[in-house]
């Protein structure tokens, strides 16, 4: 797949250090903000998978080391991929909970991305950190990278739809723990009641603070996952 080595130009700092030094390992949760978390998209880590140090000054990157990345095209001047690609620029408002930082191909690289030299990404993050609901990655062309406004290449919650990689393994604690409660019971009624009340008191939430229709739909696949003790995990971490 297209998970080149990662070659940066730029002089390594510190948030290159815990780019380069952090081992692939599984995902870790925080509720109280994005810092330690992972989100992904389409159940898999290392596809354009996003990873956020323990504080603002580890920052964050990009993985593309999932071999799933191959159907992409190459960078422009043909070299693969880089596996980890630092965010430049960060920061975070933790009030409304909005993650801004920009992906410099030209700079970091020296080439573009199919025609891009540069994206500056906003995103906003629900109440409990569980999925990315709304913000957009803007796009600056390889002839207007100096330009003040660039073109929406993606929306969250449209094109994008991104996810807590701990979230299976939240759920399955919640759900575990529920069980434990009521095995005297033996009651699968009352255990059916409990997701059903999950569930809706989950999807009402994720409206209420903006999520689409599609991140709804995808945090609640799973849930549903997560009911089964002896299911597995569908987000693959890419171990």
């Amino acid at each position: 797949g297209n998970s080149g080595r990662l070659l940066l130009r730029s002089t390594e700092n510190d948030e290159d250090t815990f780019l380069q030094q952090q081992q692939r390992s599984e995902p870790q949760y925080n509720k109280t903000g994005i810092w330690g978390n992972v989100f992904c998209q389409a159940m898999k880590i290392g596809l354009a998978s996003y990873h956020f140090g323990a504080t603002e000054e580890d920052g964050a990157y990009i993985s593309y080391e999932n071999p799933a990345t191959g159907m992409w095209p190459p960078l422009d001047n043909g070299q693969a991929i880089p596996s980890r690609v630092p965010f430049r620029h960060i920061s975070f408002d933790a009030e409304s909970r909005t993650f801004r930082g920009h992906i410099c191909w030209m700079d970091d690289f020296g080439t573009s991305w199919s025609g891009m030299a540069r994206w500056e990404y906003e995103m906003i993050f629900d109440s409990q950190y569980t999925c990315i609901t709304g913000g957009q990655v803007m796009s600056f062309h390889v002839h207007n990278a100096n330009d003040d406004e660039g073109q929406e290449l993606s929306r969250y919650g449209e094109a994008l739809t991104y996810c807590n990689a701990k979230l299976y393994d939240v759920f399955q604690n919640e759900a575990a723990t529920r069980r434990r409660e009521q095995n005297h019971h033996n009651d699968m009624e009352d255990e059916s009641d409990f997701y059903r009340e999950t569930s809706t008191q989950l999807r009402r939430n994720l409206q209420s603070e903006g999520a689409s229709v599609r991140t709804i739909a995808l945090v609640h696949r799973i849930l549903t996952a997560a009911q089964d003790p002896q299911g597995d995990n569908p987000i693959d971490y890419n171990l």
